[in-house]
C-alpha cells in the first residue's frame, strides 16, 4: 500500500513566498517532527516556499532526508489583481472548476498541477513520502479524490493540517489525521495508523475495571481495522442501527520524546 502524507504548512506570517512562519509556526514544525518520528518515511517534497519549507525541516533533519523542492506545489494563484472580493471569487471556483480570473488559475489548471505530483509518487517506487503544499491547491487535490470537498471544507482547514492518501490496488482514500495541535496534543479522527497505542490504551482501562465511557470503548478493538471502519460509518451515517444517528469520533493524543498517550 502506497502511503502519501499531505501537510499543510504551518502558521505562517503572511502570504508571499518569502514570509516565514511565526513563533508559534515554528513550535507547530516541532511538534509534526514528533509526531511523524515512528512513521517510516522515503521522501519528503516541499513547495519552495519559505513557509512550507520551514515547516518539514525538523523532520527532514531528524530523518536525514533531502527536502525535494516542487514549484508545482506553489498556491494556487486567484488573480494577479487585488481582489476586495477575493473569498466571494474563490467560492466561485470550488463551483465552477474553469472559472478563471484576470492573472489567475482556474481551479482545473491548479488542480492538474497537484494531482501530477501524486501520481508521479504514487508510481514511484516510494512507499511513504509526505508532501507539503498550501491551503487551497490542497483543497482541490482532496476534491479532485472527493467531489463533494468544496468551500467550507477549505475553510474548516487548519494550519498545520495532515491528511493521509492511501492506494491499495487501484483504489485511492484519503483521511484527515491531523485536526488541530496545542502544545504536544493532537485531536484526530481514528485510523490504522496508531493500533498499538490504542490496544495499549484499551487494555489498561480494561485492567482498572473502570466503567467505560464513553460507549465507543466498549467496541471490542481485537479486529482493529473493522473497528476503525465502524467509527468512520458512524461518521458517514451508513450501516447504522435502527434509531441510531450519525456521529464523530476524535482522539486526543499526547506524544512526548518517550512515549504516545492516547484517550478518547
Amino acid at each position: 500500500m502506497k502511503k502519501i502524507y499531505l501537510i499543510r504548512h504551518c502558521e505562517a506570517e503572511g502570504q508571499p513566498a518569502e514570509a516565514a512562519l511565526t513563533d508559534n509556526g515554528l513550535k507547530q514544525a516541532n511538534h509534526l517532527s514528533e509526531f511523524f518520528k515512528d512513521i517510516p518515511i522515503d521522501r519528503i517534497i516541499s513547495s519552495p516556499y519559505k513557509r512550507a519549507v520551514q515547516t518539514v525541516e525538523p523532520l527532514a533533519k531528524r530523518m536525514n532526508l533531502e527536502i525535494e523542492k516542487n514549484d508545482l506545489l506553489t498556491e494556487r494563484v486567484l488573480s494577479n489583481q487585488n481582489l476586495s472580493d477575493w473569498l466571494e471569487k474563490l467560492k466561485a471556483t470550488f463551483d465552477d472548476l474553469d472559472l478563471k480570473f484576470e492573472g489567475g488559475e482556474s481551479s482545473n489548471e491548479a488542480k492538474k498541477r497537484i494531482v501530477g505530483v501524486v501520481e508521479g509518487v504514487l508510481n514511484s517506487s516510494a512507499q511513504n513520502t509526505i508532501i507539503v503544499t498550501h491551503g487551497n491547491l490542497l483543497s482541490l487535490l482532496l476534491k479532485n479524490y472527493n467531489h463533494q470537498f468544496g468551500f467550507e471544507d477549505w475553510r474548516s482547514l487548519k494550519n498545520p493540517d495532515v491528511f493521509l492518501l492511501k492506494k491499495q490496488d487501484e483504489t485511492v482514500t484519503y483521511e484527515r489525521l491531523l485536526m488541530e495541535s496545542s502544545g504536544q496534543l493532537s485531536l484526530i479522527k481514528p485510523t490504522i495508523e496508531l493500533r498499538d497505542e490504542y490496544l495499549s490504551f484499551y487494555k489498561e482501562w480494561v485492567d482498572s475495571k473502570e466503567d467505560m465511557v464513553p460507549w465507543v470503548i466498549q467496541k471490542d478493538p481485537s479486529d482493529f481495522e473493522a473497528m476503525v471502519q465502524f467509527l468512520k460509518d458512524n461518521e458517514q451515517g451508513s450501516n447504522l442501527p435502527e434509531g441510531w444517528v450519525p456521529d464523530s469520533t476524535y482522539w486526543l493524543i499526547k506524544k512526548t520524546k518517550e512515549y504516545s498517550v492516547l484517550s478518547i
